[in-house]
């Protein structure tokens, strides 16, 4: 199995779970965190699991000279999110200092099934999980969530990275007769509509 020698290699961690690092030319990395809940492990999550917390440290090192310029965990449960049904996920506060340390500016994830942009310490946070379905519902706790913006609109994530600097998009679905992508209606916690692309910067 192809997984099987990325585990030997330091790149996998699997069983119970899954875990993989991998890099995009020398700037990039992407880092997949498993943060399902099992009952097994009397309900902690995935990533706590002693085999695997050493992969997680490992794979947010003190940021040093030759460290990717990007590296980009990703996860289905949010660190932060206002809800309307999911809110904050607690143990991932347990991740954040590693993030810190390592670097990280931005973060994916998703299980609430819209659109969320948060700002923590430094570090972005998107919540995009309104593309097979969304809900309805307003969020109701953007306070703790660090919320900047948020739509209920079907949608996908589309980020582009320029040296140091990540531009994200959220793209709503197709309109007959237009010839561009067009982003989705965004507000930010007080009903305000929140236009133009996101940009993150390294510096």
């Amino acid at each position: 199995m192809r997984i099987s020698g990325e585990e030997a290699a330091g790149r996998a961690s699997f069983g119970p779970g899954l875990f993989y690092r991998v890099r995009y030319g020398s700037d990039i990395e992407f880092v997949c965190i498993d943060t399902s809940k099992e009952g097994f492990f009397r309900g902690h999550r995935l990533f706590e699991f002693p085999k695997h917390w050493g992969f997680v440290e490992t794979s947010f090192p003190p940021a040093v000279v030759g460290s990717p310029l990007w590296r980009i965990p990703f996860a289905h449960h949010p660190p932060y999110s206002a809800g309307p049904q999911h809110h904050n996920t607690k143990e991932m506060a347990r991740l954040i200092p590693l993030f810190q340390r390592s670097g990280v500016k931005v973060m994916f994830s998703g299980h609430e099934h819209n659109f969320q942009h948060s700002r923590a310490d430094g570090i972005d946070y998107f919540v995009t999980g309104a593309a097979g379905k969304f809900r309805a519902g307003t969020p109701d706790d953007f306070g703790s969530a660090h919320t900047l913006s948020w739509s209920t609109q079907c949608h996908l994530v589309l980020a582009r990275i320029e040296g140091d600097r990540m531009t994200v998009r959220a793209i709503g679905e197709h309109q007959p007769g237009a010839a561009d992508l067009v982003d989705i209606v965004r507000k930010g916690p007080d009903g305000e509509i929140v236009t133009g692309p996101i940009e993150i910067r390294r510096s």
